[in-house]
């Protein structure tokens, strides 16, 4: 046991004083090769070009120790569930999604590109690794069969994006997949998967090394390349130290341990979906935003943030420990809804939420009354053909029943502003002042001497229903007045006056 403790202590520290030292050199190629991020006062507040390959330095760290760890024989020494295949699919996933995220820093790839990337990056350890071929969900089993290798790879894309749109701050994103490692470390250390206990070690260690140069004031971000590989990581690891049995994986865990990225990714996908906007556009309303809305400290949100990460992280450590999901399912959800009672995020998206089945019910509403009344004009009109006046009255019967105040119908030839009327109806119990307010006009060419205008009074059109309604009325009136030009009409017929 000693010596297998010596073993991960020396992997620890050749990961965290290499990642150390190649931040270092990343940030001076960085600048001479010009992969910067400019602050623009919107969304980027830091004051200077900050360079933008701490990925890089990331990566490299990982990639080294694990070839010295394999070139020294201790790997084969401490894997038992996973295998060389299985580090190599990690490594060449990782190495992927750091060179697509590098590419993305300096030239910005198109969403959709970027997307389709992200699931190649996916597909090496997907194939290599242990797929998830079912879930259980608190004594729930569900077999995904074929679409085992797409699960996985739909788990990895979406941890990967989670952390790469929470990367708004400086070290934040560092922190969160510092909390991710560390609690699949011991994860793995409880369920004696000492493959998972190695490379989630180095993770951790070379994430560490990072972070001194990431703290506010950061004088090297994660960037592309850094925030959707350690994601890619964070997703990888904590799906492989969930596996139950052979290929089963409980999908509370590593849900709760990715629960922060997760959730704000969810309400950022809520958020722009109800505004009608794209997915890929950016906003300022992820949790870090928030609470730098209420005045808190840079370092002070990485450390609430952080301190977040970790609870959910622990909890997921007592679940494994206790073998027991409802542990971290509970904690998880009594913290977010803590955090969202709160103000520090959700609230916003929850009234939006609020509001959108508002006017969604209000529009079935409206659709409901259209329906109803668009069939029984349809019915009349071929029922009873030419039979203008029923449609009027019906049209009066309406205004009366929504308090309409008043409604005429003209006749004129094209070019005259004032035509002859036809037909007229006012309300009793509407207020005089009401007869000219919020007035509707509807005119429709007869033929080529006559043009038919109907005009409504006090009628409330905030409402959809009342106004498509109202205009359906006066179509059919329109459609079933006489063709003929020769036959006499009797001006001014009156409607049912409302009681």
């Amino acid at each position: 046991m000693d010596h297998v403790f010596w073993l991960l202590f020396g992997l620890t520290a050749l990961a965290l004083s290499t990642s150390y030292a190649f931040t270092a050199i990343a940030k001076r190629l960085a600048r001479r090769w010009r992969i910067l991020d400019h602050p623009d006062g919107v969304r980027k507040l830091h004051t200077q070009a900050t360079p933008l390959m701490g990925g890089v330095a990331i990566f490299c760290s990982l990639l080294l120790t694990l070839l010295v760890a394999r070139s020294t024989g201790i790997l084969s020494s401490l894997f038992s569930a996973w295998d060389d295949r299985t580090v190599i699919g990690l490594l060449c996933s990782a190495g992927l999604f750091c060179l697509l995220g590098l590419y993305d820093d300096k030239k910005s790839i198109p969403a959709r590109y970027k997307f389709l990337g992200h699931i190649v990056c996916s597909i090496p350890f997907a194939v290599a690794a242990q797929s998830i071929h079912s879930f259980h969900f608190f004594g729930i089993e569900l077999e995904l069969g074929m679409w085992s290798v797409v699960a996985t790879i739909f788990w990895l894309v979406a941890c990967a994006n989670a952390i790469n749109l929470l990367d708004g701050l400086d070290g934040l994103a560092t922190v969160i997949g510092l909390t991710t490692t560390v609690s699949v470390t011991a994860m793995g250390m409880i369920n004696g998967q000492l493959g998972i206990v190695v490379c989630a070690l180095i993770c951790t260690a070379s994430i560490a090394g990072f972070l001194p140069h990431n703290w506010p004031p950061a004088k090297i971000f994660l960037g592309d390349s850094g925030s959707l590989t350690i994601g890619f990581l964070a997703g990888a690891l904590s799906m492989a130290a969930s596996f139950k049995s052979a290929a089963g994986l409980t999908l509370v865990l590593p849900i709760v341990c990715m629960s922060i990225p997760i959730f704000d990714t969810t309400l950022a996908i809520l958020r722009r979906k109800l505004r009608g906007r794209k997915m890929s556009d950016a906003d300022r309303e992820h949790i870090h935003h928030r609470l730098q809305d209420r005045g808190d400290t840079r370092s002070r949100i990485v450390l609430t943030i952080g301190a977040l990460s970790l609870l959910m992280a622990t909890s997921s450590i007592a679940s494994v420990y206790y073998k027991n999901d409802w542990i971290a399912a509970l904690a998880c959800v009594s913290l977010l809804g803590v955090v969202t009672a709160k103000g520090y995020f959700g609230s916003q998206e929850m009234r939006l939420l609020r509001l959108y089945w508002q006017i969604l019910g209000s529009v079935l509403q409206d659709a409901r009354c259209l329906l109803r009344s668009r069939i029984q004009i349809s019915d009349r009109d071929e029922n009873e053909p030419g039979n203008w006046q029923q449609s009027w009255q019906d049209a009066c019967n309406w205004l009366s029943a929504h308090d309409g105040a008043s409604m005429t119908f003209t006749l004129s030839q094209p070019g005259q502003n004032q035509g002859r009327v036809i037909a007229s109806w006012k309300s009793e119990s509407t207020p005089i002042e009401s007869h000219t307010s919020d007035m509707i006009e509807y005119s429709r060419r007869l033929d080529s001497d006559r043009i038919a205008t109907l005009e409504a009074g006090g009628v409330n059109v905030t409402r959809l229903s009342n106004s498509v309604v109202l205009f359906e009325s006066f179509d059919s009136i329109c459609r079933q007045f006489p063709a003929d030009s020769s036959v006499e009409i009797t001006p001014h017929l009156q409607g049912r006056r409302a009681a």
